[in-house]
C-alpha cells in the first residue's frame, strides 16, 4: 500500500502536493480513461472483464488520494502515516474504517448517495471478475464505469470542498 512508508515526511507535509500522489491522480484518471475505451469499443468477454476491474481500481487509487488530502492538514506527519497505514488494501470507502476516517474529516456520510449500494454491487461484481473470473457483458462493464464515476467523482468534489480556504 502506498501509505506504509509513511516515515517519509514529504509525503505528509502540510501544504505541500508530493509525487507519489500526482502519480495517483493520473494513474486514477488513466484508469478510468481506459476502461472507457474498453467499454466503448470492446468486443470480447476479457475486455470488459478488464473495464470493471480498471474502474474499480480507480476507485481505490482516488480514495487513497482523498484521504491523503484530508488526514494531511488535520495533523501531524507521522501521525497521518501511522493512521493511513493501518488502511486495508484495496482502500475504499466500502471499508468501515476508511469510511469512519472519511466521515469524521468531511461530514460526509456517504452511505446515504442515492448511488451507493449501485456502487458496492459493482465492487462485488470486480470482486467476482477478478477472483472468479465471472464473464461480464458491456452492459455490466459500462454500469460498472458508470457507478465508479459516480463514486470517484464525488470524492473529488467533497474533498474541493473541504479543502477551498
Amino acid at each position: 500500500m502506498s501509505w506504509e512508508h509513511h516515515e517519509e515526511p514529504w509525503r505528509y507535509e502540510q501544504g505541500k502536493s508530493s509525487t507519489l500522489l500526482t502519480i495517483l491522480t493520473r494513474a486514477s484518471q488513466h484508469l478510468m480513461a481506459h476502461a472507457r475505451d474498453l467499454t466503448a469499443s470492446g468486443t470480447t468477454t476479457p475486455e470488459f472483464q478488464l473495464a470493471v476491474i480498471l474502474a474499480q481500481s480507480a476507485c481505490e487509487l482516488q480514495t487513497e488520494e482523498a484521504l491523503g488530502d484530508l488526514v494531511r492538514p488535520a495533523m501531524s506527519a507521522k501521525l497521518a502515516g501511522v493512521m493511513l497505514s493501518r488502511l486495508r488494501s484495496p482502500v475504499t470507502l466500502a471499508d468501515q474504517y476508511a469510511r469512519d476516517i472519511w466521515q469524521a474529516l468531511t461530514d460526509d456520510p456517504v452511505r446515504g448517495e442515492t448511488w451507493w449500494e449501485s456502487w458496492k454491487t459493482t465492487r462485488e461484481l470486480r470482486n467476482e471478475v477478478a477472483h472468479s473470473g465471472k464473464a461480464v457483458s458491456q452492459a455490466d462493464a459500462a454500469n460498472c464505469l458508470a457507478r465508479a464515476s459516480e463514486y470517484t467523482d464525488h470524492l473529488s468534489r467533497v474533498v474541493a470542498a473541504k479543502l477551498r480556504p
